[in-house]
């Protein structure tokens, strides 16, 4: 078990990976089997559901990997590791899908042309 400020996350597997995101105060825990990953918010506890977790430990790798992701949710992701801000200017920009593998230690080289 997981126990934070923000709620409770049980694991029934032997490894996992837990991120905060946003403040949240859910009445009910969110209970995990492996291979599933779920959100604990500010509306509450979220569904669980089956994740690759391939992706999901990329990070562990130094990698960032999107697969269909909205621009938004990848350049927030890119902004945690690196020094400034990527802005968006124009929000139909914002739901763009994209797909790739990003390197943490060189995350501009993400927006590189």
């Amino acid at each position: 078990m997981v126990e934070t400020s923000e709620g409770e996350v049980w694991v029934t597997g032997t490894s996992f990976n837990v991120r905060l995101i946003a403040p949240a105060h859910p009445d009910t825990p969110l209970n995990l089997a492996p291979g599933q990953e779920g959100d604990i918010g500010s509306q509450g506890v979220g569904p669980a559901r089956p994740f690759e977790a391939e992706a999901g430990t990329a990070w562990r790798r130094g990698q960032l990997v999107f697969f269909r992701t909205p621009l938004a949710e990848v350049i927030e992701e890119l902004n945690r590791y690196r020094h400034g801000r990527i802005v968006i200017w124009g929000e139909n920009l914002r739901t763009l899908p994209v797909t790739g593998v990003f390197d943490t230690r060189d995350p501009s080289a993400a927006i590189s042309i």
